[in-house]
């Protein structure tokens, strides 16, 4: 616990400023729509668009921070399993508590960006376009991590468990983007209802 505050701690005051930023952005987005678009619709995407990016931006800062004593070094776990058994039989005072935070947190992360996208881009509308596009942005990451140099272990694990995050994030919002929701046209940036 006293690693990830450390690592993540100055990201508090960031993240609050995040959230006030991204308030006003959803206002902005939302009264401009609001002149071509019901009321209500215009707020649901302009909130929905804010979320999602805000999102990404938090999975790019929670992935690419270098941590604190280990920047510089470049780490590849390929091997499926191997991280999360590695994680598992780690020596220390919480092994089995770390393991748990360090899979739960890459499998959430991944939650958000595979609930919202579906509900924002109509191309992103099935379980396989999800899980590729969650494969393709999670392996971009884990390069950048060993590329950058971050002190990260760039592993087969993360991807598969962000992959996952998404997948579940997906199956959460799959009767909204399938059923009566608004829907946004992604090509017109209009909102169109399906009733």
């Amino acid at each position: 616990m006293q690693q990830l505050w450390r690592t993540f701690g100055n990201a508090l005051p960031l993240a609050l400023i995040l959230v006030v930023l991204g308030a006003l952005i959803a206002w902005a987005v939302a009264s401009r729509r609001a002149r071509s678009s019901p009321r209500k619709q215009a707020w649901v995407s302009a909130i929905l668009d804010v979320i999602l990016v805000l999102s990404v931006l938090v999975v790019l800062y929670l992935v690419l921070i270098p941590i604190p004593g280990l920047a510089n070094r470049s780490m590849i776990s390929l091997t499926p399993g191997s991280e999360i058994g590695t994680l598992f039989g780690a020596k220390g005072s919480t092994p089995a508590q770390s393991a748990a935070f360090q899979i739960l947190g890459n499998l959430l992360m991944f939650v958000p960006m595979g609930a919202l996208a579906p509900l924002r881009m109509r191309w992103c509308r099935s379980l396989v376009t999800v899980t590729i596009a969650a494969l393709a942005v999670s392996v971009v990451i884990e390069v950048l991590q060993a590329v950058l140099h971050v002190g990260r272990v760039s592993a087969t694990d993360d991807v598969i468990l962000n992959t996952l995050g998404a997948l579940l994030g997906a199956w959460i919002t799959m009767r909204w983007w399938r059923g009566p929701v608004a829907a946004i046209d992604q090509a017109s940036g209009r909102v169109a209802v399906t009733q």
